[in-house]
């Protein structure tokens, strides 16, 4: 076979395979990368001091021995007015109080009885209603105040599309958010992608046996909710 022909033949061959390649699939650009998990806390920390009101949901699963608190699921506000109901583990027994708080006065009620005043204390000593979106001393001083922070990715929290962001907490503010829940506190946040409002936070506690988890979800925000007395 005439030489020239070969040449020809392998140029075209050549050629062949650079256009394929070129008209080949491209590859995908790199995904954008997720904001920093202490610009994610700070932009939530403003945003959890702008909340006037939202439900609450709080849960402890395992055994913290200064906190008996189990659950407390209410309505709350900047202001401190509250209402919902607090269950607490006294003697090895779940108890369930309900609970209404408007201009710092307090009213509980027991599985039996009616309604009745009594002194903040004894509903503060276990669980603060007027602590958690209070600017100071609740989930936005929390957030404040969190170290180490790094964003994890996004996670779907009850149909809003959230940042997960693991971090550690101050003892300092955790303990004036739950009175005492311990010390030594990491966990993660879950934080609205689109305005960074908090929708739910698990805070892992050591402890001497196995850590516990004290789980808190908020939704219906800034819903305009009022409170009163009963």
């Amino acid at each position: 076979m005439p030489r020239p022909r070969v040449l020809l033949t392998t140029v075209t061959a050549l050629l062949a395979v650079l256009a394929a390649v070129g008209c080949g699939p491209k590859k995908e650009a790199p995904a954008t990368s997720l904001p920093a998990g202490s610009e994610l806390l700070t932009k939530a920390s403003a945003k959890m001091k702008e909340v006037t009101d939202a439900h609450v949901v709080i849960t402890v699963d395992g055994t913290l021995p200064d906190l008996p608190m189990k659950k407390a699921d209410g309505v709350l506000t900047r202001a401190g007015d509250a209402k919902g109901t607090v269950q607490l583990e006294q003697f090895g027994l779940l108890v369930e109080l309900s609970f209404v708080i408007v201009n710092k006065t307090a009213y509980l009620k027991g599985p039996t009885g009616g309604w009745a005043t009594q002194p903040m204390s004894q509903l503060t000593g276990v669980f603060d209603p007027a602590a958690v979106l209070d600017p100071d001393r609740g989930v936005a001083n929390v957030l404040a105040t969190a170290t180490n922070g790094a964003t994890q990715g996004k996670e779907t929290i009850y149909g809003k599309e959230t940042y997960k962001v693991s971090a550690a907490f101050a003892d300092a503010a955790m303990a004036q958010l739950l009175p005492g829940i311990g010390t030594g506190i990491t966990g993660h946040v879950w934080l609205d992608t689109a305005d960074s409002t908090l929708r739910k936070a698990a805070f892992v506690v050591p402890g001497t046996d196995k850590p516990a988890t004290v789980t808190i979800t908020v939704d219906q925000i800034n819903s305009g909710a009022t409170i009163s007395a009963p």
